[in-house]
């Protein structure tokens, strides 16, 4: 995954569109990559690509590919393209042909994937928060949670900084 890494880096930075700033966290097993020019904010900010996973190097590539996502809308919407006339950038997706060796068929269908999949993803967080919705919930103790052996330890790191009172799961 290193290798895949220094390809999409330098790649970038051929282009001059690496990120000005890359900040890497890790909460238990999980590494987390932050990948900005400007903060757009000091709480929520859409200046900023993340990308988590177990792999750090995988983290940094998902920031990248989320950084690249940004700049091709940006560029899209500077050039008038109706589909990047949009207020976020919810349905899109970009996916790294030359990092893993896929023909360009291959990588513009996974993108299509990931985007559809964003998509609905941010479709079903909207009309939960603005109707409510009709979903299986169950709630309980950090001790009750079912989950990964990723998704406890992060859980469980987090108890450790902020205690949690519930998990709610959706």
């Amino acid at each position: 995954m290193r290798a895949e890494l220094e390809v999409l880096s330098s790649a970038l930075k051929k282009r001059n569109c690496l990120p000005k700033n890359i900040e890497i966290s890790r909460v238990g097993s999980i590494t987390m990559v932050s990948a900005y020019d400007t903060l757009g904010s000091a709480l929520i900010t859409e200046s900023v690509a993340m990308g988590m996973d177990e792999n750090p190097n995988l983290a940094v590539i998902k920031a990248l590919v989320e950084w690249v996502e940004r700049l091709a809308i940006t560029h899209g919407r500077h050039h008038g393209l109706p589909e990047c006339m949009t207020h976020r950038s919810d349905g899109f997706a970009a996916y790294p042909v030359s990092i893993y060796g896929l023909e360009e068929g291959q990588a513009q269908e996974i993108a299509r994937q990931k985007a559809y999949a964003e998509a609905l993803e941010r479709y079903a967080w909207a009309t939960w928060w603005d109707r409510g919705c009709k979903a299986q919930h169950r709630g309980g103790s950090l001790l009750d949670f079912k989950g990964t052996e990723a998704e406890i330890s992060l859980l469980k790191e987090i108890n450790s900084l902020t205690p949690l009172r519930e998990i709610h799961v959706l």
